[in-house]
This record gives C-alpha cells, structure tokens and sequence, in this order.
C-alpha cells in the first residue's frame, strides 16, 4: 500500500501544539502526504555531499594518471565524463547499500518510495543518473522541496523520524481496515 493511499485526519496536539495526524476514513479524511524534508536542509545534503564525491573525483584522478601518467587534464570531455562517472557512482553505491548519502545520514534522512521503502535499484539507478541534468540541484529550492531526481524516479527524501510516524499510520490505517473487513465476512 502506498503511503499515499493512507486516509488521515489532522489535528493539533494539545500538549505540544504540533500537527498531528490520525487514521480516518476515504470519506472522513484526507490521502496523507509524504512530508520531505526542507530546502534548507537539502543545501546541507548539498555541501556535504559535494564533499564526498570531489574526493571521489580526486581518487578517480588519481587512479587515471596511475594508468596514464601522461592523462591529459584539461581534456575537458574526459574529465567531464570522470565527473560524471564518479557522481553517479557515489550517489548510487551510498543510497543502494545505505538507503542514504553521507549528508543525508549526517542530517538523519533516507530516500524512500512511495510505499515508504528503500527504493529499489531501478530506482536509485534513475536518481543518480539524473542529478547530471544541468542545473537539477536548483529544482530542490521548491516547497515542497522535491527535486527532478526525486519526481523522475518516484522517491522522496524524508527524516528517518517523520518516516517512522508515516509507517505507523500506515500500519493503523491498514490494521483498521483489515479489522473492518474482518468484521464484514463474520457478520
């Protein structure tokens, strides 16, 4: 079941004031939505992983003029597929072992599907490959902050937190009406 297909309620909590959310009904509530994480945080995804695929970049250097001590650097369309080689390739072995990259981990999020899963490699695939559009790192500014390699491979990036309290209510939505059908076949 898609988390989206998840009826909710919300309300606010009288202790803490927060939004909170409460399984309902297709004719009493709404289909929750998967709550990303903000732009500001993403930036600091951003930076850190940046940081973590330039020292990729630098060990695949490193291992080219191993090869050919003769590479020629300002190759720029070498050194470009080098880039992009080393980006796709630290996005997708990060997010396909770890579920995150090292700068979501630092800020305790994970990418998950639509059913609140670890995407498959398809998907993970489909992501990396896409943060080499152009310009692509801007799509993530938006509010809600869901960027081109997000959309294109149905994925979200979420806090491991907020994840936790959408399975439960996954979980309660689906329990509840496993219960109401249940009670419909014994009547």
């Amino acid at each position: 079941m898609k988390l989206t297909d998840v009826y909710v309620t919300e309300g606010r909590s009288a202790v803490t004031g927060e939004l909170e959310y409460q399984v309902a009904d297709k004719n009493s509530g709404v289909p929750m939505v998967i709550k990303t994480v903000k732009p500001g945080r993403r930036f600091g995804h951003y930076l850190i992983d940046t940081a973590m695929f330039l020292l990729v970049f630098l060990l695949l250097l490193f291992i080219t003029f191993t090869i050919d001590p003769y590479f020629d650097v300002e190759n720029s369309a070498v050194t470009t597929l080098l880039q992009w080689f080393g980006m796709v390739a630290y996005y997708f072995v990060c997010e396909s072992l770890l579920q995150t990259s090292i700068g979501k981990m630092a800020t305790g999020c994970v990418v998950i599907d639509e059913y609140g899963e670890k995407p498959d490699v398809a998907q993970i695939l489909g992501r990396s490959f896409a943060r080499i559009i152009p310009f692509e790192a801007l799509s993530c500014l938006g509010n809600p902050s869901r960027g081109w390699h997000d959309s294109m491979s149905s994925t979200y990036v979420v806090t491991k937190s907020d994840l936790a309290k959408m399975l439960k209510l996954k979980e309660e939505y689906q329990t509840e009406g496993a219960t109401a059908y249940h009670s419909l076949i014994t009547e």
